[in-house]
């Protein structure tokens, strides 16, 4: 856990952040923006959410601007798997001491449906209403930002061995890959979603999973293994066994940010669509500030900087993608958005078909 206290900047040190060009006030983080007469706000924010380039780019950049213009608040940062922070929520039932909520896949319908976040009220988030309501399907989250699932491979090892880059899903059953290709299990959110287009793309429904788990069963000879965390994934990929793997398109920036030489790849079946989701906790301690705080991460200045940062591609509308990035943010019309509420209520199903049929 992280505390953090912003103040105001001083006018000398607004002054140079203007002059250089540099820091908050060129990417508009803290320009004033539509919305900001929210009820009083309290002075402490509590912000539960995953740790690594997310917590670092909240803590110094996005977070400073907004204290600013709430007279100095502070940002208490609870960092920890999504699931270890749904399990804080749970033991804390009614009485909780977290604000807000970072939430991915099955987790986003599970603290909904448990009743663990609060009904929203979107009158109260004036830039949050710029989200198309095709995207607000949900009462008790927001989506933040895309995520993308699709292919990643080394693209120094391919130069030297003389291959071309991948183009389909179905490059990772190819034998000369052997033991040299990967993806995540299906404990990973990115693999679940990715379940349904497998299906599509084998002709199937995209909800019936036998031809789908059947191709994943002939899988198992050919990689190296199915990760249980990226962790031990980027351990593989960075030694060069790992040459092509499945991820999302977010990792592959945060490689090249690196100077590692890894490329994303939007598969001739289409890349997958899903959403990072945030959720005010129900009886939240703070909850004018998790108002004021969820409405500002919906403007401009902030979405694009977790389209550029971190890899989302934004949910507001207008945010212009810079040309460099664009590999990481594959056009609509080559996504698939699987129905994500749909696979939380198969999830215990899957799981063991996948323990029995493709690691069993």
């Amino acid at each position: 856990m992280t505390k953090i206290t912003t103040g105001r900047p001083t006018a000398m040190s607004r002054r140079r952040l203007v002059q250089t060009g540099s820091g908050l006030f060129a990417l508009g983080l803290a320009a004033p923006w539509v919305g900001r007469a929210h009820a009083a706000v309290e002075n402490e924010l509590i912000f539960a959410g995953t740790g690594g380039i997310t917590q670092k780019l909240i803590e110094q950049e996005i977070f400073p601007a907004f204290a600013a213009n709430h007279g100095g608040l502070r940002l208490t940062y609870v960092s920890s798997p999504t699931s270890e922070n749904v399990a804080k929520l749970r033991t804390q039932r009614g009485t909780p001491s977290i604000d807000v909520i970072w939430l991915a896949g099955a987790q986003t319908y599970q603290v909904a449906d448990e009743g663990l976040v609060a009904e929203l009220d979107i009158g109260r988030m004036p830039n949050a209403q710029n989200i198309p309501a095709e995207r607000r399907t949900e009462t008790r989250s927001l989506p933040l930002g895309n995520t993308t699932a699709g292919l990643l491979y080394n693209e120094r090892i391919f130069k030297e061995k003389g291959l071309q880059p991948p183009t389909s899903w179905f490059d990772m059953w190819d034998p000369k890959y052997r033991a040299h290709t990967g993806m995540l299990n299906i404990g990973s959110t990115s693999t679940v979603a990715t379940l349904p287009l497998l299906a599509k793309a084998l002709g199937s429904d995209p909800y019936d999973f036998d031809a789908a788990f059947a191709k994943l069963g002939k899988l198992r000879a050919n990689v190296y293994d199915f990760f249980t965390a990226s962790g031990p994934m980027d351990t593989m990929v960075q030694s060069g066994d790992l040459w092509m793997w499945s991820h999302i398109a977010a990792r592959a920036m945060q490689y090249q940010n690196s100077g590692f030489p890894a490329r994303f790849v939007t598969p001739k079946e289409g890349a997958v669509g899903y959403s990072a989701s945030l959720g005010i906790v129900k009886n939240a301690p703070h909850i004018n500030a998790a108002y004021a705080w969820l409405d500002y991460l919906y403007t401009p200045g902030v979405q694009q900087k977790l389209a550029e940062v971190i890899g989302y591609t934004p949910v507001v509308p207008g945010i212009e993608i810079p040309e460099a990035l664009r590999e990481f943010h594959p056009a609509p019309d080559k996504l698939f958005v699987p129905d994500m509420r749909r696979m939380q209520t198969l999830l215990p199903d899957l799981v063991q078909r996948w323990n029995r049929e493709v690691e069993g």
